[in-house]
Parts: C-alpha cells; structure tokens; sequence
C-alpha cells in the first residue's frame, strides 16, 4: 500500500523513504531540500516503525522528525506500523480516519490474485482459503512461490519448513563461504528482530569469515552486493544504499520483508551449529572494530547502550566515547552522554566536541553537550561562537538551546535581530518565536509579528501565528487575522493557532461557532 501511494504521489511530492536512516534524512536532505525549498512538496514515508522506533528504542529520533514535520508547512509524513499500545505519534494525529488493514481481506485479494494466477488456485483447498486471514498475505504468496504445498501442516509451519530447507542447502554448499552465510543470517535476523539493527554487506562478510574461515569467492571482490544474487540468498535479503555525510555510500543488508527475519531465519532449529546470546555482541564488536567498517560498529554500540542500559551499556558507553569522532553518531554519542553523566569521561568527550569544527552542524550533540556543560566557559563560548555566525537561526534547535543558555547577553538579542533581518524569518518557528519572546519588549519584535500576520495565511506556520497573536493581542490586527483563521475550512487542524484565536475572540460569535 505505501508503495502504491509513493508510486502515484511521485510527480506531485517528492517522496523520501525512511526506515533505519531517519538520522541520515533529518542531517542531510530534510535541511539541504525540504527545508531549502518551501514552495515544492514533500511526502515522507516511515515504514514499520515498530521496528525502527519502538524495537530500536528510537524515540529520541522519532521525537525530532514529528517535531520537525510537524512545523514544516510542505511536508506530508505517512507512518506504517503495527497495532499496539500508545504511540509517540499519537499526539500529531489530528484526524478521525485511521487506516486499518485487516486479515480478514486476504480472501478476496487471492480470489484476485488467483485470476492472474490460476495455478496456484490448485495449491489449496477451499478449506484453507476459508482459514486462510490467520497468515499474512506475504506469507501465504511466498508459500505459493517457494514451498512444497503440504496441506496437512499450518500455513506458519509451512513457512518455517522453506527456510529450513534452504539452511540446509547452504550448509550443503561446496563453497564454505555460503556454509558460513547459514549461520551468519540466523544470527543476523536476530539481531535485526530483537533490536533493529542493519548492518552492511562488509560486515555480513566480515562476519562470515570470524565464524567460519570462509574466504569471499573471487565472483564478488570486486562488488560484494553483487553477493545478495546468489538464487537462495536473493529470495531474502536486498541492499539497501544509504548517503552518509560521514561515511559515504554504505550498502546495508536488508530483508524483503521483516518476517523474513522474525519467523523465519531467526528461529533455532537442530541444523544451525551456534547459539544466539549476549555474547554474540561483543564478538561483533571485535569483529566490526577496523577503519573500514566503523558506520556499522557505531551502529552497534548504538544499540548496545539504548537496549544494554546497566553495567553492559556503561562499559559500551565508556568504549564508544573513546572512539575517534565519537559525535558522527548523534544518537550514539548523546545515549552515552545521558548513560554516564556524572562521569568524567562524558565530560571530556563533551569537551573534545565543542572543540571540532562546526559542532553546531551535529545539532542534536551540540544541544547535549551544552546541557551536560552548562556552567562551564568552553560550553558557553561555543554558544557564544554559534549565534556570532552568519545564521545561526537555521539550526532551531541549536539557536534555541544558546539562546536559553546565554540570557540576558547582549549576543542573543544581536542574533534574534539577525532573524529578523533575514527575509521569511517566520519560516524557522522555533527560531522566530524564540527570538519574539526574548525581544517582546522592544518595538522590532511587534512590527516583525505584524509583517508576519499581513502574510497570506499566517496561521499555516502555527508556532509563529500563535507567538504572533500573543504578543499582539491588544490591537486589530492580531483579532483579524484570528477571525481569518476561524473562517477557514478545519481551523482545528492547526490546534496551537485555533486555541489561541479563541481565546483572543471568546467574547465573539465567531469563536462561539467554530
């Protein structure tokens, strides 16, 4: 269904696909495009956050693209996931439609399918179509492709017996690289099952060698995602290239579909020769500690210490700060930061950071960092430093955080005026706002909310529009552009304006009626 949707949006949004590289799309093309062209459109799709957000304990990262989505007026984001307890999201939902798909679908779509596809209509009986909404649709079409048509055994069992048999084949291979590859996707799928996490081909390979001494054929040097090819291996597994600012390309392995992972290659059975445990974890980080692969061993200690938060993930927290450039990995560096902030370590690693070049750029870290330093003098010169360049404004959440830390000096009020020299200065919110309440004093801060609110319709940037009314409340012109948003077709849409305005109107009819 999301791709159908990304298929017919594609000439009327630009589509961004996000899965695991949400921090990748909100460093690079969430500043460098979205942002940069308010007057294009953008659908961002998020798959399967449950595995993305909730397994890998993202919620820090899925906070700051709601947050950020949620103020950015040309954006549209489309979330797929699983039913389940409350979620992050919930809260910018506003709409009553909620798109549920059901099991209980699966018969009519095979009955479809089936017109495409009469032979497989003679692979099952009308009694297993009538039980058929206890499987997914994926799961039913890939026992249609690969399996052996056993009508005495449960859809599920069906779907584990193919994976099974194609262990068997690769541990049956003349090749030990591919006998390796068996034991290395069991491992890998639990990984990615329990904890969400990807990897990339070089580590898959890397791996491969540690458990069983199996060298890279000849075939593949040259290109290894060329390895995903291979006819059993290419039925699960598909390259997934991510752009890395830091990094480059990297090619990580990802499975067509997550039950790939969950039901099929991560269950245990009596072929598979290792054990999957904790364990497991640091011979991955001896395996994944070389220059080459230092996107996927940060990957790593990532999750080590977001799933890992005792004694394990103080040790990793202590082992990821001594690494070089630690800060790469925002996520990475700020669970260590927040795991060890008593810890003189932490703070160094802190301090080696404000000492960089352009920290402000790794804005999540910038903002830890100043948290954990705050009463020290290298933490406010590098707040100093930041709202001293060019736009600082472009980095909201750095702009604010030095901001707060430096009230009261003269800086923060030279860079608010900055912004508000600046030609669209109510498209940064955060900023903007910011900048109002801190010079809601002096006279610019009210012709800037006025400028603002004789714009065609203010009210789409909420935060501004409701700074904006705030700080204008007594005059005219604040109330007209209130009434103007109660006019509008679902003024509650945009719940912050719409309290505001009828609050600033409660005596009129006009508020009375919306």
């Amino acid at each position: 269904m999301l791709r159908r949707l990304a298929y017919d949006c594609k000439d009327a949004y630009t589509v961004y696909w996000l899965g695991s590289n949400i921090e990748a799309f909100l460093n690079n093309e969430f500043i460098y495009d979205v942002q940069k062209n308010p007057e294009s459109n953008y659908l961002i799709i998020l798959e399967d956050w449950y595995l993305y957000i909730d397994r890998a304990k993202n919620e820090s990262i899925a906070s700051q693209i709601l947050e950020n989505l949620n103020r950015t007026t040309n954006a549209r984001l489309l979330i797929g996931d699983r039913k389940g307890k409350k979620k992050l999201y919930d809260n910018y939902v506003f709409s009553t439609k909620i798109y549920d798909f059901a099991n209980t679908e699966n018969k009519n779509l095979l009955e479809n399918i089936f017109k495409q596809m009469p032979e497989w209509q003679m692979r099952i009986s009308d009694g297993e179509l009538s039980n058929i909404t206890h499987a997914t649709l994926f799961i039913i079409l890939f026992i249609f492709c690969y399996g052996d048509n056993q009508h005495n055994e449960d859809l599920i069992e069906q779907y584990k017996r193919i994976f099974k048999s194609d262990y068997n084949k690769l541990i049956e291979n003349d090749e030990p690289f591919f006998k390796g590859m068996a034991n290395v996707l069991y491992i890998f799928s639990n990984l990615y099952n329990m904890y969400g996490i990807t990897l990339s081909i070089e580590a898959i390979c890397e791996m491969v060698s540690f458990y069983k001494d199996g060298s890279i054929p000849n075939r593949y040097k040259h290109d290894l995602s060329k390895i995903v090819e291979h006819p059993i291996l290419k039925k699960y597994l598909q390259i997934d290239p991510v752009n890395s600012k830091q990094f480059g390309k990297v090619n990580r392995v990802r499975f067509h579909h997550d039950t790939m992972a969950e039901i099929g290659w991560a269950n245990k059975h009596e072929l598979i020769e290792i054990e999957f445990s904790e364990n497991l974890l640091k011979d991955l980080k001896t395996i994944l500690n070389t220059p080459a692969l230092t996107f996927d061993l940060n990957s790593l200690y990532s999750y080590i210490i977001k799933w890992q938060q005792g004694t394990i993930g103080k040790e990793a927290a202590r082992e990821y700060l001594k690494t070089e450039n630690p800060y790469f990995f925002n996520y990475a560096f700020i669970a260590s930061l927040n795991l060890l902030n008593g810890e003189v370590i932490a703070k160094e690693a802190a301090r080696d950071f404000f000492k960089t070049e352009n920290p402000n750029q790794y804005q999540e870290s910038f903002i830890a960092s100043l948290k954990l330093l705050k009463e020290e003098a290298i933490a406010m010169e590098a707040a100093r430093a930041f709202l001293d360049s060019d736009t600082p404004y472009t980095y909201e959440n750095v702009f604010i955080s030095s901001l707060n830390l430096l009230k009261g000096e003269e800086i923060t009020k030279k860079a608010a005026r900055t912004l508000f020299d600046s030609d669209t200065p109510y498209k940064y919110e955060h900023s903007f706002s910011a900048s109002l309440n801190l010079l809601k004093k002096e006279s610019i801060a009210k012709e800037v909310a006025r400028a603002f609110l004789k714009t065609e319709n203010p009210h789409q940037y909420q935060e501004s529009f409701s700074v904006s009314l705030n700080l204008l409340k007594e005059e005219a012109i604040a109330k007209e552009a209130a009434r103007a948003l109660l006019n509008t077709e679902n003024p509650h849409i945009n719940p912050d304006a719409f309290s505001v305005s009828l609050n600033l109107l409660k005596g009129e009819t006009i508020a009375k009626e919306a």
